[in-house]
């Protein structure tokens, strides 16, 4: 990327881990940094050496002919009307933002003066604003034209891959859902069963987390990674044990949204036991009607 001069705008975790990445591959002819909180360009510019910051949109625009606009969803229209407003961009310009769930039609405003807009969405959970390895992460690319090109170079340039979604008009949303429930989703459910846990678990909460995390989710995680998840299944549903079923749907009767949440993973399990060949048919069946019924009374 020899020819591109590239900008960052916005140093939230993304745009943070994003510019370091950028820096490290160091193939881009310029890199400018821009932020509304100009100290955490200063300090981030200051860390990676050779970046320009800058407190002036204008100045984006005149030096970068790709830009990265990392911002909050309810505010990339704004963002680009700003960016639209502060300067016309050269010929051929850029403007990719990284959000998961809007396509590239909320950069709009940009568009109408001049921009060629896409998206660039890295499916990578960011938690803070430091440590984040990009190499092998897979982002999302939308765009048309030059925006594609660049930003499936930009893509290769920091050792990951580029995913393209499929057409129709949820796929996007559809996508990011699953980022959401995958990423998110497991935040939530390890949380729930932590509180399950702790009701029936003498102990400090650091031990009982350490308990559940280092022991049960990593060996699950491996089976995913290696194989289906009919063959990762483990627990009763898997072996079609309805008895045990039964037992942890009356121990949660009196929590009626524990219970739910339970009664509507384990209907998935099923599903996915059905796919593998370690229980029987009709202990699954057994077991979808005992997860069907009415919760019991406690």
């Amino acid at each position: 990327m020899e020819d591109v001069d590239i900008a960052v705008v916005g140093l939230g975790a993304v745009g943070t881990a994003l510019a370091r990445a950028i820096e490290r591959d160091g193939s881009q002819r310029s890199l400018t940094l821009y932020s509304r909180r100009p100290a955490a360009a200063r300090r981030l510019g200051d860390e990676l050496g050779r970046a320009t910051v800058t407190a002036d949109l204008a100045e984006v625009a005149g030096a970068a002919n790709l830009v990265i606009l990392c911002a909050r969803d309810d505010e990339l229209a704004d963002r680009a009307q700003d960016l639209a407003d502060a300067a016309t961009p050269a010929t051929n310009a850029v403007l990719l933002h990284t959000s998961g769930f809007f396509g590239a039609d909320v950069l709009a405003p940009a568009a109408r003066a001049g921009w060629q807009t896409g998206a660039m969405h890295p499916l990578h959970s960011f938690r803070g604003a430091s440590g984040h390895d990009l190499d092998r992460t897979s982002f999302t690319i939308e765009g048309t034209g030059r925006a594609s090109v660049l930003a499936h170079q930009l893509v290769r340039a920091l050792g990951g891959k580029s995913l393209e979604l499929r057409d129709g008009p949820a796929s996007r949303a559809r996508y990011h859902a699953a980022a959401v429930l995958l990423s998110n989703g497991l935040v939530a459910l390890f949380d729930t069963a932590s509180e399950v846990f702790g009701a029936a678990v003498e102990g400090s909460e650091d031990a009982r987390r350490e308990a559940l995390w280092n022991l049960l989710v990593p060996g699950s995680v491996e089976g995913l990674l290696t194989g289906p998840a009919e063959d990762a299944l483990t627990g009763p549903i898997s072996r079609g044990d309805a008895s045990v079923v039964s037992g942890h749907l009356r121990a949660l009767a009196g929590e009626p949204e524990l219970s739910e949440l339970y009664r509507r993973l384990s209907l998935r399990m099923v599903e996915i036991a059905r796919r593998g060949d370690r229980a029987k048919p009709a202990d699954l069946d057994t077991i979808a009607e005992l997860l069907s019924r009415p919760p019991p009374t406690a």
